[in-house]
């Protein structure tokens, strides 16, 4: 017996052939021809071809139906193996058979029954992915097209900015919320799909940390550089750009248990940042334990934007 599994749609090459019921362990293959046809004993053999028009055979897909007496096979609709080799034009039927070697009692030909079907143009689509969606600017983005049976595309990202490219990769500048459209175009019409793209303001950006702490605030460099120059007090070294960053940034304070001067996207946690807050669980507030007079945002923002050296 001759069945068929999966998709009936030209070019998805999503057909399965299944010959069952046949003698274990033996050979068979299919045949495919676009007609009906009736030939009894072809050769000798017990069996009866009915396609024709011109048969074409799998011969490449030759196969032994083990155990189980089954082979099956995936039709390519796009290189039928008849002579010469034809793509399957939506709107045609095909006529599908097996021959395998049975054994009644020995050795012959025979052939199970024919399946015929129709198939089908695919129809368009229009579908795609995006490998990020939401970011900081400047945002890149690189799309990936699954869209079927489309000839042409027309991208708009949402920002004036189009493309044609079948996966076109795009940068959004600023930020803002974009709803980038795909519409694809080919014989059987047009279709569209659609994606939000969020895009949050950049991150701020700081220059060195140290030239007297000066980038980050005036009075915390100032003020720290007296009590925390070279051989600072509370072994607080801050006399140089690189000692004062590797002495702040992911370092143990020498206050409390489990503190950390600088937590890198970590201000609220963070030991500097908390004595100039004032809100330290240990020792007094920064500078000399007043309160902090400088632009404390300044610095919540440095630490939360990883404490760049």
């Amino acid at each position: 017996m001759i069945s068929a599994v999966g998709s009936d749609i030209v070019g998805g090459n999503a057909l399965t052939l299944i010959a069952s019921g046949l003698p274990s362990n033996q050979f068979g293959f299919f045949l495919v021809g676009p007609s009906t046809g009736l030939v009894a004993n072809p050769g000798g053999s017990q069996g009866t071809i009915c396609i024709g028009g011109g048969l074409g055979r799998f011969n490449g897909q030759v196969m032994n139906s083990g155990g189980m007496g089954t082979i099956s096979a995936i039709v390519d609709t796009l290189a039928l193996p008849v002579n010469p080799v034809a793509a399957i034009a939506g709107g045609e039927t095909w006529h599908f058979q097996a021959w395998y070697r049975d054994l009644n009692p020995s050795q012959v030909s025979n052939f199970t029954d024919a399946i015929a079907i129709g198939f089908r143009d695919v129809g368009i689509t229009a579908d795609f992915s995006a490998d990020v969606t939401s970011g900081p600017a400047p945002l890149s983005v690189q799309f990936t097209n699954s869209s079927i049976g489309a000839s042409s595309y027309a991208w708009d990202f949402g920002d004036s900015v189009t493309s044609a490219a079948s996966n076109p990769g795009h940068t959004f500048a600023a930020a803002g919320t974009y709803l980038v459209e795909l519409v694809t175009t080919g014989s059987a019409g047009s279709a569209a799909d659609l994606l939000v793209i969020e895009v949050t303001a950049a991150p701020p950006t700081f220059g060195p940390v140290w030239a007297e702490f000066t980038v980050v605030d005036p009075a915390v460099g100032l003020a720290c550089i007296d009590c925390h120059g070279v051989g600072g007090f509370g072994d607080l070294d801050m006399s140089t750009e690189a000692v004062a960053y590797a002495n702040l940034v992911g370092a143990a304070a020498d206050c409390g248990s489990g503190n950390t001067r600088v937590i890198a996207g970590d201000a609220a946690n963070s030991l500097l940042y908390q004595k100039l807050a004032g809100t330290q669980t240990c020792g007094q507030s920064m500078p000399f334990g007043a309160s902090y007079s400088g632009d404390l945002a300044l610095v919540y923002d440095w630490i939360q934007a990883g404490a760049q050296q």
